[in-house]
């Protein structure tokens, strides 16, 4: 396809679609012969270079349709049972078993969820490189249920307006072994 210019090779991709809509599953000598009809005559061989070319690109366009697509579906069905599980989480009436399976839940499935995202290619990962951005944001009232949450919980100081890396310490731990 080095023959033509770049402007005349857009052309004959169009010609080719072109073809390809108006006959589906033509193959190169039909779409060669419709091509003569319409006084816009190409060679065999560069007629099937075309036409392997949009076929991949059709075939890109669509497997990134149906990631995203799929991705998506995906994400609002997570959302909708972390909504059910922060309210277990921040429900006073819930045990404290629920409430520790719930955060384990939501945090199980934003990892999950993150690994289909670095699978289809959305984010990328460095092996061997340790790179910190902090780009994802909390809205006030998702910060102030985390906050209770963790008071509740003893995690950090009931007065506490805002977390600080010195208000967390460890959480006491009940059970196992090493407390007997």
């Amino acid at each position: 396809m080095s023959r033509y210019g770049k402007e005349k090779q857009k052309e004959h991709m169009e010609l080719v679609r072109q073809a390809l809509v108006v006959k589906p599953g033509a193959s190169i000598y039909v779409i060669e012969e419709m091509l003569k009809k319409a006084d816009r005559p190409l060679h065999l061989h560069y007629i099937l270079k075309i036409r392997n070319k949009i076929e991949s690109e059709r075939k890109v366009r669509f497997d990134r349709r149906k990631v995203q697509s799929r991705l998506a579906e995906m994400q609002d069905k997570m959302e909708q049972v972390q909504e059910k599980m922060w309210k277990i989480l921040l429900d006073s009436r819930s045990d404290d078993n629920a409430k520790v399976r719930a955060g384990v839940a939501i945090m199980d499935m934003e990892r999950k969820f993150f690994d289909h995202q670095m699978d289809a290619g959305i984010f990328e990962r460095k092996l061997g490189e340790f790179e910190v951005r902090h780009n994802l944001t909390v809205d006030e009232d998702t910060k102030r249920k985390i906050i209770a949450a963790m008071q509740n919980y003893g995690i950090i100081k009931v007065e506490a307006k805002t977390i600080d890396a010195k208000q967390i310490y460890d959480v006491p731990h009940s059970g196992g072994t090493a407390d007997q």
